[in-house]
């Protein structure tokens, strides 16, 4: 268990020093934003005809301003985004040693390579989790800052749940 908790101390640490965690956090805040536009578009017909090709996919997704067309919006932001997002961290976390040309070093390390392999997982996990949460929570205070119509704490919960859905 020492030599797991060294090897995710290491990878949290390569992580510190790495501008890649806060560029993912943005390519993901990305999908509530372009919600909100949606959601702006949709709560001022007077914008539609100023705006042209936006207001015309706003107008091609029949969603309506309210939680449940926002949250059904998050929820494939999440599941489309998540995809090439978290594909990119994985790829990240896995690639960074050959390119940091540390990957013969992996080999005479005390620590075992299944530790160290499971900590990288880990690592993913973490941040796979605090991009979808971070989503979430940016999804929740748009909506708010954007008045739409509110619905009961189990509503929120009940769909919230496609959005968690990479955490189950």
């Amino acid at each position: 268990m020492k030599g797991l908790k060294r090897a995710f101390i290491a990878e949290l640490l390569k992580l510190k020093h790495s501008n890649a965690i806060w560029v993912s956090f943005a390519a993901f805040a990305l999908g509530p934003i372009m919600g909100c536009l949606i959601i702006i578009i949709l709560q001022n017909p007077i914008l539609t005809h100023k705006l042209g090709i936006i207001s015309a996919k706003a107008a091609i997704l029949t969603f309506s301003a309210d939680w449940n067309s926002y949250f059904s919006f998050l929820s494939q932001v999440v599941g489309f985004g998540g995809i090439i997002v978290f594909g990119f961290v994985a790829s990240y976390i896995f690639g960074r040693e050959y390119v940091d040309r540390t990957v013969r070093d992996l080999l005479s390390l005390p620590v075992s390579r299944d530790k160290i392999l499971n900590a990288k997982f880990f690592v993913y996990f973490v941040w796979c989790s605090g991009l979808t949460i971070s989503n979430l929570i940016l999804g929740l205070l748009i909506g708010r800052a954007l008045n739409l119509t509110v619905g009961s704490m189990e509503f929120s919960m009940k769909a919230s749940r496609p959005i968690l859905s990479p955490l189950y």
